[in-house]
């Protein structure tokens, strides 16, 4: 992994020149302008949802296209490690080992590498499912049907959904079946408070 970014490596194809084409142009765009100006701007494009450009804007390493580059990697190396908790919640009783090879797994992808390397955006969509599915299981868990800790972790769980869609938009599925599965899971007061709380972090 750190050879790999040493070496500019890119063997998913298309990171590099992803970046230089097109995301470091709309980082200098959001650093340089306000957030409002930038999305009617002619020269702001984006296939995604703007959360990255948005918290690169207030990046401190952003301003050099290197710096850009190293804080996303350094960034990237947060997912893996969010997704040893997140096996861990869920295989309690399995060999740590063995979920800490798994976890390491994403390490090995091209794609994600690419991704990481590069300061391309789908890498932080990622981190906020994982977080995301983090809290979910969390409040899965509790057995009452509505207290204060079992909604400020279901909030949570709907929050990081959020930043994950407001990162990328193919993860409204994720949004969508938290949503749901917990509505289902409790009672009428706390459909109308979570359904508020969505309605909010929706608009």
């Amino acid at each position: 992994y750190f050879i790999g970014f040493y070496l500019n490596e890119d063997s998913a194809g298309g990171g590099r020149s992803d970046l230089y084409e097109h995301e470091w142009g709309n980082v200098q765009l959001f650093i340089n302008n306000s957030i409002f100006d930038v999305l009617t701007d002619p020269k702001y494009e984006s296939s995604r949802t703007p959360l990255y450009l948005i918290i690169n804007k207030y990046n401190i390493f952003a301003s050099s296209i290197n710096g850009l580059r190293a804080s996303y990697f350094v960034f990237s190396l947060t997912i893996p490690i969010s997704f040893f908790f997140l096996l861990k919640k869920i295989y309690k009783n399995t060999d740590i080992k063995i979920l800490l090879f798994i976890s390491a797994i994403p390490l090995l992808s091209p794609y994600f590498r690419s991704s990481a390397f590069w300061a391309n955006q789908e890498n932080l969509a990622i981190f906020f499912v994982i977080i995301s599915l983090i809290f979910f299981i969390d409040v899965r868990k509790e057995e009452k049907k509505f207290y204060l800790n079992n909604l400020i972790i279901a909030v949570l769980a709907s929050f990081f959904s959020f930043l994950a869609f407001y990162s990328d938009q193919k993860s409204v599925f994720l949004v969508i079946f938290i949503y749901f599965a917990l509505i289902r899971k409790n009672d009428l007061k706390f459909f109308i408070t979570f359904s508020f709380i969505n309605f909010i972090f929706f608009i």
